[in-house]
């Protein structure tokens, strides 16, 4: 997405609002959090600290998998989103953004006007190497953005988020085999992650 920030802002609206009616779910580029951003020391990516969502790390093996094969149509209803039964006393909020360059995730509390970032994720990963030639994910692009939707997981649990959005875009939509790999993605790292359409992204964009 080209703005994934004005993406965030539109759907951290909505999370508020369904967070109080039933329920669900980087350092601060605008000076909204007081966070600290070192270094991944084993990947070098900027981290904030914090916790991931209903992810599976004991299987670390299964990041060598290859990937191939299937199709994904795009989710005629992009909001596959759990719904907890009830809102935790301190939310937080998760936005997960896998675009055809880069992967980005976003987490962040509601406050009395607005949202505060706790914790962010951003990896240039290519997903889309090679597709307009091929039609299909490579195995190295796959790779590649696998291992940082394993970081992302990791973040999603460690901060115990209430309600995400996870979103693919337009490299996994024209990818031959986009379905084939979010749903393996699925299988290893329970991350259910939408295929948006091409009018539902252009809307958050």
């Amino acid at each position: 997405m080209s703005d994934f920030r004005d993406s965030n802002k539109v759907h951290s609206k909505d999370d508020s609002a369904a967070g109080r009616s039933n329920g669900s779910g980087r350092n601060d580029e605008r000076g909204q959090a007081n966070v600290q951003n070192p270094r991944d020391e084993n990947t070098g990516d900027q981290k904030t600290g914090g916790q991931n969502h209903g992810a599976n790390l004991s299987n670390g093996s299964r990041n060598d998998a290859a990937f191939s094969g299937g199709n994904r149509k795009p989710a005629a209803n992009p909001s596959r989103q759990t719904q907890p039964t009830s809102v935790p006393e301190d939310p937080v909020y998760g936005a997960l953004d896998l675009g055809t360059n880069n992967c980005r995730l976003l987490l962040a509390k509601p406050t009395r006007r607005s949202f505060r970032v706790v914790d962010a994720f951003s990896r240039i990963i290519r997903l889309g190497e090679g597709v307009g030639q091929s039609g299909r994910l490579s195995d190295a692009a796959m790779k590649r953005t696998f291992d940082a939707l394993r970081v992302c997981a990791g973040k999603l649990e460690r901060n115990r988020v209430h309600r995400a959005r996870l979103v693919a875009t337009e490299a996994c939509r024209l990818a031959d085999n986009g379905e084939d790999f979010l749903d393996r993605v699925h299988d290893n790292l329970g991350l259910d992650i939408e295929i948006l359409t091409t009018e539902s992204e252009a809307t958050l964009a």
